[in-house]
């Protein structure tokens, strides 16, 4: 492949970091002795147990955390395991979430500046949970390193599976992540303020969001040529497109529908999960909802509904269309990373041949149907 861009290999992977200032609270991460300590004792490693042993041991962490925090637990019950575990932890001073971030996949810095940019928007208006409590570094047993601890608020509401989304809840999506660009916008970072790039090198590039590392091993020459090719024409389309502030700025980075909450209260689209928060194109928010909803018969009409709440919102996106589809194949391309670098997950460890094979077939005809923007 010849071309004016890097191939994978060949990116270096950088985080932004803004000059401007903004008085926020600095970063405190409680058992710090702890975390210096490194592994805890083990002769098998963490991602060698299973997945009920691993669950075990993050609620262990999570129970431990909610002490140093001063909640007294009625109930702790996993909701959700898949990048972290996501437990809600009951009190009789209200519902939180406590967050086992995955380990070595955060440091402390990246975790409290994803705080900072929730409380900026909650106090927007933008309706998301609100961050409680230091960062908490513990340890488990075969696992080298710290292990972080967060928790939030319990945002009130239900989620809904992607099938049981009418479109009018899409159209509602797509202007509540109208509003949270919009509020973002306005955000001014402190100087320690740090999260990673989701432009192509940090969506593609080596010590990116999305390196797969070890997992490379997964991508078989013809996976790699492909991933290449879609590479170079993602990179085409995002300078075309430009970082101008109408295009690229602070984004949640994963608005599937499990990160959305629906309430009775006429109060907005709630959002949740803000791991994989980042400088990045705004498009790039649409494109998880319309990449699950590929190979359902209502494809099109999600596509549309989520644009036309978008634009109703903000209207000044509408000259940016013409480059979605290319920012819903950078989507594919990442989540042929992700799986590729989650492969010691217990629910991925027999399957992630399988589903990398279906997803270059589906990038084929991604690449074939899909023209980047000329600059």
């Amino acid at each position: 492949m010849t071309n004016s861009h890097a191939q994978i290999s060949d990116v270096a992977f950088f985080v932004q970091k803004p000059k401007r200032r903004l008085n926020v609270k600095r970063i405190s991460v409680t058992n710090a002795k702890r975390i210096k300590a490194g592994q805890m004792s083990g002769t098998t490693t963490f991602y060698q147990q299973t997945y009920e042993e691993q669950v075990a041991a993050m609620r262990g962490l999570a129970e431990e955390a909610a002490g140093v925090w001063d909640f007294t637990l009625q109930d702790l019950r996993l909701i959700a395991y898949t990048n972290n575990a996501v437990f809600r932890a009951q009190t009789p001073d209200g519902n939180y979430a406590i967050r086992v971030h995955r380990p070595g996949y955060r440091p402390p810095q990246w975790i409290a500046s994803a705080q900072t940019w929730m409380n900026w928007l909650a106090a927007g208006g933008v309706r998301v949970p609100h961050p409680v409590g230091d960062i908490y570094g513990g340890a488990l047993r075969g696992m080298e390193g710290a292990v972080y601890c967060t928790a939030t608020t319990w945002l009130e509401g239900e989620t809904r599976p992607l099938d049981a989304l009418s479109i009018a809840d899409i159209e509602r999506i797509g202007e509540q992540i109208a509003r949270l660009h919009d509020i973002s916008a306005q955000f001014t970072p402190d100087a320690d303020f740090i999260r990673p790039r989701l432009d192509w090198r940090g969506l593609f590039g080596a010590g990116g969001m999305y390196d797969p590392g070890a997992g490379r091993a997964h991508f078989d020459a013809l996976a790699v040529a492909l991933m290449e090719r879609a590479t170079e024409r993602i990179a085409v389309t995002m300078d075309a497109l430009g970082e101008s502030a109408e295009a690229f700025g602070l984004i949640h980075g994963d608005l599937i529908a499990k990160n959305l909450i629906f309430s009775e209260r006429d109060d907005g689209v709630g959002i949740v999960d803000f791991d994989e928060c980042a400088y990045g194109y705004y498009l790039y928010d649409l494109t998880p909802i319309i990449w699950l909803a590929r190979t359902t018969s209502r494809a099109q009409a999600i596509r549309e509904a989520l644009w036309r709440g978008y634009v109703k919102a903000r209207p000044q996106a509408e000259a940016q269309r013409p480059y979605l589809d290319v920012f819903v194949m950078a989507r594919h391309v990442a989540s042929c990373r992700w799986i590729a670098g989650n492969a010691r997950h217990p629910h991925l460890r027999d399957k992630v041949g399988g589903i990398i094979a279906e997803r270059m077939v589906e990038l084929k005809a991604y690449l074939a149907r899909t023209d980047a923007p000329q600059s």
